[in-house]
């Protein structure tokens, strides 16, 4: 999902941030993607949603969200094999 930040004010003057969905993506499991393992099959989601949604983020700062540890320490390593990169 690619959503977009958006901050409000109530009648109080309380600033709360509120997230909108923008676009949705989704595509079925290939045969071979069926045998990655956990953590490369969230790498080859992320990879799928960050090419379907590059119109809207070419040249944009992005925050990527993931609950899945393995990926989360893969990307924050300073040096990437090559298939990651």
């Amino acid at each position: 999902m690619l959503s977009q930040q958006f901050e409000s004010m109530d009648s109080k003057g309380k600033v709360t941030q509120h997230w909108h969905p923008i676009t949705y993506c989704s595509k079925h499991t290939s045969p071979s993607e069926e045998q990655y393992k956990p953590y490369l099959l969230e790498f080859a989601a992320l990879k799928y949603a960050l090419d379907e949604f590059n119109t809207y983020i070419f040249g944009s700062a992005i925050e990527i969200e993931t609950d899945c540890q393995a990926l989360q320490d893969t990307l924050m390593r300073k040096r990437q094999s090559t298939t990651h990169t």
